[in-house]
């Protein structure tokens, strides 16, 4: 029972570390606003940037 719960608690530090990773920038917010009635949110989710290799497509 003991590998058990040093295992979960290593799992835990683990998975506290990755959350403290994430860092907002709260004093300077970026706020980005769409028409009304689109999706604007939903098409910022989705937006890819693609680099161009330079050859034909």
């Amino acid at each position: 029972m003991d590998k058990v719960m040093m295992l979960v608690m290593v799992l835990e530090v683990f998975v506290v570390v990755g959350v403290a990773g994430f860092n907002l920038e709260p004093r300077i917010p970026v706020i980005k606003r769409g028409a009304g009635g689109s999706y604007f949110g939903y098409s910022v989710a989705e937006h890819q940037e693609h680099q161009d290799t330079g050859g034909k497509n």
